[in-house]
């Protein structure tokens, strides 16, 4: 349960982490990560588990790394000092009670393809009763939650474990990884929803965090949402976030509005019928130390006072997709998204929906619009352009044009989307130009981007201009 300042007692303190793994020279770093996570053929069923471990357990995680990824180690490991400027992509996608890891990397592949970005997903402990991988989530579920599993230090242990490893292979002289070099979204399912939430309201957050996107769980204790004055939340001022409540966060949640195990308006205690015991409404004893419900529509409003959100705006739309065993469906929705906010805030209810996303999500696209967002935002810092005769130093104080042409055959708009990453992010405009005079360094920032691209011919003539400042 929370305690007055909004943090967690049930969460003892976190545990240092290490990795299960030792190696001599960095080409045998780099193909230990290509066995476990760079699959033959992209084949998922090869993907073979990370361990960690500190004073009272070992646990395991799955990563998977795109081709595109996979090919970037290889091409580092050939070079003296790699690239010690790039940063990397990562979705911590965190199953379900009963779930199991693969079943997340499964869902969201594909956005790890189209988002150039590495899959981390963890794996949770046993409940002894019925054998089912959970998390120490507050109010979900099992074993995990009675025996107080440290499930947010096992989150921060691997993420920093991974990054640590990835970081080994980019270069030898590496003095520790920069903030601005690794960017992670959480999302869960379920259990894994609650466990993403309680990621994001930390107070002391994980340095590499930059959303969430719970689903179908999400927290009940309105105490960690923070001490914010309700009548005042419309104000961006009066909403600003004290040394008590969370720092702003892109979030974006979604639940199903017919799901009966973590119902849209909130799990609870209830006196049990013809019973003096008290039992939840909700299977699973989920949020049965809550005396009142926390509906979704709750918990979104406390996350645009957090994100100091001045209005909401709704959205209705229907999507067609694939629904497993269900085949061809139409999923309609309605989503309400904050205005003028400290940072994106957003929550879509699946009208049809019940507790059905653990291996598949009709929301995956505009999860992965959502994702592409917060990325390109966070991966926007100033870019630092030097030249050996300091010629761009003329540009000091002005705006500088960067005109980028890219004569594409046969291109789509993903492709043209991956190579502009590579151009421009994660640190910018990036261009060095050694002499014996050595560098001339000045800052630049990208204020806009100017695009003309014509997705949907086969041939594609792209003028593609950066406004820099």
């Amino acid at each position: 349960m929370p305690n007055a300042m909004g943090m967690v007692d049930n969460q003892p303190t976190h545990t240092n982490w290490t990795p299960q793994y030792e190696y001599t020279q960095k080409s045998d770093l780099t193909e230990f990560i290509k066995k476990l996570s760079c699959p033959s053929n992209d084949d998922l069923s090869r993907l073979l588990p990370w361990k960690i471990s500190n004073d009272a357990s070992t646990r395991s995680f799955l990563v998977y790394i795109p081709p595109s990824l996979c090919r970037d180690l290889i091409t580092t490991n050939n070079t003296t000092n790699g690239d010690e400027s790039r940063s990397w992509r990562i979705l911590l996608a965190i199953h379900g009670y009963g779930g199991m890891p693969s079943q997340e990397i499964k869902k969201w592949h594909d956005v790890a393809i189209d988002l150039h970005a590495i899959i981390v997903a963890p794996q949770g402990t046993v409940t002894a009763s019925n054998n089912r991988m959970g998390w120490n989530a507050i109010d979900c579920c099992g074993d995990p939650v009675v025996n107080k599993v440290d499930d947010v230090g096992f989150l921060n242990g691997i993420i920093n474990v991974f990054v640590e490893t990835l970081f080994s292979v980019q270069s030898d002289n590496h003095d520790g990884v920069g903030t601005d070099q690794v960017h992670v979204i959480a999302t869960g399912f379920s259990n894994g929803g609650f466990l993403s939430s309680l990621l994001g309201l930390q107070r002391q957050r994980p340095w590499w965090l930059v959303g969430i996107v719970p689903t179908g769980g999400y927290q009940y204790a309105l105490k960690l949402y923070g001490n914010f004055d309700d009548t005042a939340a419309s104000s961006q001022e009066s909403s600003q976030p004290s040394s008590s409540n969370p720092l702003p966060l892109p979030m974006m949640a979604h639940h199903g509005g017919k799901d009966g195990v973590v119902k849209p308006d909130g799990c609870c205690a209830s006196p049990a019928m013809e019973s003096t015991n008290i039992e939840s409404n909700c299977p699973l004893d989920i949020g049965i130390n809550q005396q009142t419900c926390t509906s979704i529509q709750t918990a979104f409003e406390k996350w645009s006072q957090i994100n100091g959100c001045k209005s909401m705006s709704m959205n209705v739309g229907e999507i067609s997709t694939q629904g497993g065993d269900r085949g061809l469906i139409e999923a309609p929705y309605t989503c309400w998204e904050g205005n003028e906010c400290l940072a994106s805030t957003e929550l879509c209810i699946w009208t049809n929906e019940g507790h059905i996303w653990g291996a598949q999500f009709p929301g995956v696209d505009l999860a992965r619009d959502w994702m592409e967002k917060v990325f390109l935002k966070a991966e926007s810092k100033p870019a630092v352009v030097s030249t050996a005769e300091g010629v761009m130093s003329h540009f000091h104080g002005k705006t500088l044009v960067v005109l980028f042409v890219l004569l594409c055959g046969f291109a789509t708009r993903k492709r043209l989307s991956r190579l502009y990453q590579k151009i421009v992010t994660p640190q910018g405009l990036v261009k060095r130009k050694s002499s014996d005079d050595g560098e001339v360094s000045i800052q630049l920032k990208i204020t806009s981007i100017e695009r003309d691209v014509d997705d949907d011919r086969g041939g594609v003539n792209d003028l593609e201009r950066l406004v820099i400042t």
